[in-house]
C-alpha cells in the first residue's frame, strides 16, 4: 500500500511543480522550460511515479490499485488552495 500512496504523492508533487514553473515562466520557449528548476523537478517526480506505479501493478490487481488514483483530485484541490491561494468552489 505504501507504494500506491507514494505514487499518488509523487503525482501531486509533479503537478505542483508544473504550476509553480508556469507561474515563474516569463516567456514560453523551449529553452526557458528546459532550464526551469520546477519543470525539471516535475519530470523527475513523474519518472519516479512511473517507476513506483510499476511496482504497484506487480503487487496489486489493476482494479484495486486504480481506485486509489482518485485521491489525486481532492489532494490537488487542497494543496492548490493552501499553496497557491486558488479559489475552491463546489464546481471544481
Amino acid at each position: 500500500m505504501k507504494y500506491i500512496f507514494l505514487s499518488i504523492i509523487l503525482h501531486v508533487l509533479a503537478s505542483l511543480f508544473l504550476k509553480k514553473g508556469a507561474l515563474q515562466l516569463e516567456q514560453f520557449s523551449f529553452n526557458s522550460i528546459a532550464t526551469n528548476y520546477y519543470y525539471l523537478s516535475s519530470i523527475f517526480c513523474l519518472l519516479l511515479q512511473a517507476f513506483f506505479w510499476q511496482v504497484v501493478l506487480k503487487k496489486f490487481s489493476l482494479n484495486f490499485a486504480y481506485i486509489f488514483t482518485s485521491l489525486y483530485y481532492p489532494l490537488i484541490l487542497l494543496v492548490s488552495y493552501i499553496l497557491f491561494k486558488e479559489k475552491v468552489t463546489p464546481g471544481n
